[in-house]
């Protein structure tokens, strides 16, 4: 766990790789001799799809929308419990009598 002593930082970083990645490769299961299905590149399927523009908008746009809709809801949920808890705690409204 702890680096040898008289290794640098750098030398001890890139020993714990080294360990980790002989560690995956024993672990991983042995290499078929099966040949690879063929694949077109990525820049090929993308030419013979055709995109429509509604969809190129969606794609684009869907995950900074949800992302914002998430981030929005739980700040507005967050806040209303707050304002609860502390609204339950102010002696001011009245509501908190005195024992």
């Amino acid at each position: 766990m702890f680096p040898k002593p008289g290794l640098t930082r750098t030398q001890a970083l890139q020993l714990g790789r080294a360990a980790r990645a002989s560690r995956i490769r024993m672990l991983s299961a042995p290499h078929s001799k099966k040949p690879m299905p063929d694949h077109q590149p990525q820049a090929e399927q993308t030419q013979t799809q055709t995109l429509l523009p509604h969809s190129v908008f969606y794609r684009q746009f869907s995950k900074p929308f949800a992302k914002i809709c998430l981030l929005s809801i739980g700040t507005y949920y967050l806040l209303h419990g707050l304002w609860q808890v502390l609204d339950d705690n102010d002696p001011e409204s009245g509501l908190v009598e005195k024992v």
